[in-house]
């Protein structure tokens, strides 16, 4: 990988002096955003009635030309295991939730404040492992990480998330292997899926997350038998299927029309996963 800082300069197309400045004024590369919360069928999240939004720190001007030639020229080029379904190109949370059809039991979880729990030590121990120089790994974290840790709409956090908690994963892995568990991530979603019931397994899975440091979700974490709610998308033995409310939703005649076809579309790629 790469070594030397002025050769990182160079892949990225830039005048290491470019990305000193960048970095001596890293504070004015970011700005806050809220972002309405969306389904995955491309409706707005509600809560009571009340729409939700998330709170956003996208980079801009150079700092975003730059995170965005870091993606596509480093770190994409990494490849990623085939159990990652979230912020992959060409995967989707269909393809996760197909992923488990066909078995009987379901153990779903999510964690708590995902990007915020990947700090800067994470991503450049990340770094460091895939064979970069500690300056260079030094220089890219500082470049795709704000206050500490990974911020939510830029261009490399779903990557370098996906990068970072690939050890968990391997631990996960190791721990379903004879057990016959299937685990699959969505982002921050962790699903798992067995023909046999494993529910005092469950406890083990929880403490490896813990012990790296993260947390679950518990409003979000369901163990079910039969047909199951996997990434938003029914689960069924022998197919998949969409939310009753989601049907609701596509007869709601107050719909925009745009949110319709898009819901409508969505609708029929999950049917015909």
């Amino acid at each position: 990988m790469i070594k030397k800082p002025n050769y990182l300069a160079y892949i990225l197309g830039y005048e290491y002096d470019v990305i000193k400045y960048v970095l001596d004024n890293i504070e004015k590369h970011y700005y806050e955003k809220k972002e309405p919360k969306i389904n995955d069928d491309g409706t707005q999240k509600t809560r009571k009635g009340e729409p939700q939004y998330r709170i956003l720190n996208p980079s801009k001007g150079l700092l975003e030309e730059i995170q965005n030639k870091i993606k596509i020229k480093i770190i994409s080029k990494i490849q990623f295991p085939e159990y990652i379904f979230g912020g992959i190109r060409g995967k989707s949370n269909i393809n996760n939730a197909k992923r488990h059809q066909g078995r009987k039991y379901h153990f779903c979880t999510d964690l708590q404040k995902f990007y915020p729990s990947v700090t800067y030590k994470d991503v450049y121990d990340m770094f460091i492992n895939h064979s970069f120089s500690p300056d260079v790994s030094h220089i890219l974290t500082l470049l795709t990480t704000y206050k500490g840790c990974l911020p939510q709409g830029t261009h490399t956090s779903p990557y370098l998330a996906n990068l970072v908690f690939l050890p968990i994963d391997k631990r996960l892995l190791e721990f379903c292997k004879d057990k016959n568990i299937i685990y699959t991530r969505y982002v921050d979603d962790l699903s798992f899926s067995s023909s046999s019931n494993f529910k005092n397994y469950t406890f083990g899975l929880i403490d490896i997350i813990n012990d790296c440091g993260y947390k679950i979700n518990h409003i979000k974490t369901t163990y079910k038998i039969g047909p199951s709610l996997v990434t938003g998308i029914v689960v069924n033995n022998n197919n998949l299927d969409v939310r009753e409310d989601q049907i609701r939703k596509l007869n709601d005649l107050f719909l925009p029309k745009s949110s319709r076809d898009g819901l409508f579309r969505y609708i029929q790629n999950v049917k015909n996963a």
